[in-house]
């Protein structure tokens, strides 16, 4: 059985994408109008620290370079093919004569809307039924957790770790799309091999193979991790077959070990980055993501939970059955369905596996866990056609399945419309002095390429994202021994420090304005330091020899 999309659904379908990227744009529109004379709007709604990070990549590939550089520490180390994704966009942002930020968000939402054609399309493989591909959009897209209900009851499983609803960008659609425009083409791009693998599953053409590697190989340029929870559970079903019994796998276990040599060259070349050189070695070694405990992503997806179980329940009964046997729910691809439901279950152990990116696992997670969850309400209400329970939820099955959505978005909506109303009180972590960043626009006239730039870190990740020029601090896995050095940054501040730091750290220029004003002195009194700039709240300093 293959789905069909009437025009009306089109129209929803298009309608609920419009609404999604509305409100993934909301507080960027929000911030932009809320800046002044006196303020101005960094670009950053969430995670400013990877914000600057993405920026400053893009400011390379602006000036024609491919290869990337950590741009927040001063170590010399030579340049790699790594961050491909943001440097490419500093190529297009140069070829279009846009801005940097401009681009940054011409990106997020082009990617955007990728992501939701790719997602729609996918569920049209998996899911026959009007209702269910609508429900699982809605979920993909919008669905979070039971975070407010954390935040209502001031109840925290781990000290210190709030609902990872509001801050966990990596398994949420709508998170990822609000802030970062290359975890948007991953989700299109994972959506694509998914379901370029189930045409290929019905006896598609097998050049169809070489496009599913095209697009792993490409996930990999812009995440090398981001394809191996969906390679494990496309080789999951295959081996599921395998143990069935099932013939004529010649040709997919064929295809499948072509996409896995697809993705080899780029493993072996990012696992020679990382270790032959010690400074890449040192940022690997601290690009530490670990998962928070099991009671946060328990209540992260807790609306999904009981209606994925029921999907998981009709996975299972249906590998049980016996190969040449009917399938019990025609309106649902169950091979699809069998999938994601691996896809699921292998993210959230790789999540617990004792290794350093444990939660990047988690990537697009809603997109997986949304689709099973949609087959559970599905089998739920309209499965049963003669339990008298069912036959009254099938009457409203239409509204249940908005009430569904809504209430799994209830995080999501509630960040999105915090942040926008955020936005005109000008929070300090995202909203930037004038007279900083005037000071700030100034250092490129001045600085000659290599030398680096002092400053305590928030200015440090402006210096990066609006001018390119490497920063001695400024980022907790991009600075190469992030500790130590904010205790250093501290005591050059405070006045304790000397020339010969500064000479070995490579610094050409430092920077004095409100956030390094911790004492509440005029200006740094240094002899190696010579005023190269002031306005009424910023001083720049050049080191001297």
């Amino acid at each position: 059985m293959s789905s069909r999309f009437d025009k009306s659904e089109a129209v929803i379908a298009g309608l609920v994408s419009i609404v999604y990227l509305l409100l993934t744009s909301l507080p960027y529109l929000a911030g932009y109008a809320a800046q002044n004379e006196a303020s101005v709007f960094s670009g950053a709604a969430l995670d400013r620290q990877d914000y600057a990070v993405h920026l400053a990549s893009m400011q390379l590939g602006a000036r024609g370079e491919w290869q990337y550089q950590l741009q927040f520490t001063a170590e010399p180390h030579p340049g790699a093919y790594v961050k491909l994704g943001y440097v490419f966009l500093g190529h297009v942002a140069r070829w279009l004569g846009m801005t940097i930020p401009g681009t940054y968000q011409l990106g997020r939402i082009a990617f955007g809307l990728a992501a939701c054609l790719a997602v729609y399309w996918l569920l049209g493989q998996i899911l026959f039924t009007r209702l269910a591909r609508l429900v699982a959009l809605g979920l993909a897209l919008f669905g979070s957790g039971l975070g407010w209900l954390e935040w209502l009851f001031h109840w925290s499983p781990q000290a210190g770790v709030s609902p990872i609803d509001f801050w966990l960008i990596d398994p949420y659609l709508f998170l990822g799309g609000m802030a970062f425009p290359h975890f948007s083409l991953i989700t299109a791009l994972l959506a694509i091999m998914t379901g370029l693998f189930l045409h290929l599953r019905r006896g598609s053409s097998g050049w169809l193979w070489g496009l599913l590697a095209l697009c792993a190989a490409m996930s990999q340029l812009i995440q090398p991790f981001a394809p191996f929870v969906l390679d494990l559970a496309m080789a999951g079903v295959l081996g599921l077959d395998l143990i069935k019994g099932r013939k004529n796998l010649i040709n997919q276990i064929g295809g499948l070990c072509l996409v896995g040599l697809a993705q080899m060259p780029l493993l072996i070349y990012n696992q020679h980055v990382f270790t032959s050189n010690p400074v890449w070695a040192a940022f690997s070694a601290q690009n530490i993501t670990l998962s928070p405990k099991i009671e946060y992503y328990l209540f992260g997806f807790g609306i999904f939970w009981p209606f994925a179980i029921l999907g998981l329940v009709q996975v299972v009964k249906n590998w049980t059955q016996a190969p040449d046997q009917s399938r019990e729910y025609p309106q649902i691809n169950m091979d699809g369905l069998g999938l994601v439901a691996i896809w699921c279950g292998a993210a959230l152990l790789l999540a617990f596996w004792p290794l350093n990116i444990q939660r990047r696992f988690m990537q697009a997670y809603t997109l997986p866990l949304g689709i099973l969850a949609s087959a559970g309400f599905i089998w739920l209400v309209e499965g049963q056609k003669h339990a008298k329970l069912v036959v009254g939820l099938a009457k409203h099955k239409s509204s249940l399945g908005l009430g569904f959505v809504l209430l799994s978005a209830i995080s999501s909506l509630y960040l999105g419309f915090g942040l926008s109303l955020q936005m005109p009180l000008r929070p300090a972590a995202l909203f930037d002095p004038a007279a900083l960043v005037q000071a700030v626009d100034w250092l490129p006239t001045q600085a000659v390429a290599g030398e680096v730039v002092l400053a305590s870190e928030q200015t440090s990740q402006l210096v990066a994202a609006r001018t390119g020029l490497r920063v001695y601090f400024g980022h907790p896995i991009e600075t190469i021994a992030y500790q130590s050095k904010a205790r250093l940054v501290e005591n050059f501040y405070a006045g304790r420090s000397d020339q010969e730091w500064i000479s070995r750290s490579q610094i050409g220029w430092v920077i004095y304005g409100p956030a390094e004003n911790n004492a509440g002195r005029t200006g740094l009194d240094y002899p190696f330091l010579r005023l190269a700039f002031q306005n009424n709240s910023v001083k720049v300093y050049q080191v001297t020899p």
